[in-house]
């Protein structure tokens, strides 16, 4: 991947996040949610990384309830970190 490729990624997670209170709930969960689970699954360790330490904005527009559901149970079982805790 190239690096300007990479720094996109890294941006638009960056925005959808900055842009999350403005957004609300329905247009979160809608728009920002669906981005939000592709770039989690990102083969790039870099963009996954942007992803974690900028979803604040996005789970705090969206409540606790609906992070819980949309954004904790979106990793399927066998890559969940549940079974260590």
């Amino acid at each position: 991947m190239m690096q300007s490729s990479l720094n996109y990624f890294i941006g638009c997670n960056q925005l959808l996040n900055d842009l999350a209170p403005i957004m609300k709930a329905p247009l979160c969960l809608s728009f920002a949610i669906p981005h939000l689970k592709a770039l989690a699954a990102d083969p790039m360790f870099r963009v996954r990384k942007a992803v974690a330490t900028h979803m604040g904005g996005i789970c705090k527009a969206i409540g606790p309830e609906e992070t819980t559901i949309h954004m904790v149970r979106c990793c399927p079982p066998s890559k969940s970190y549940w079974h260590l805790l």
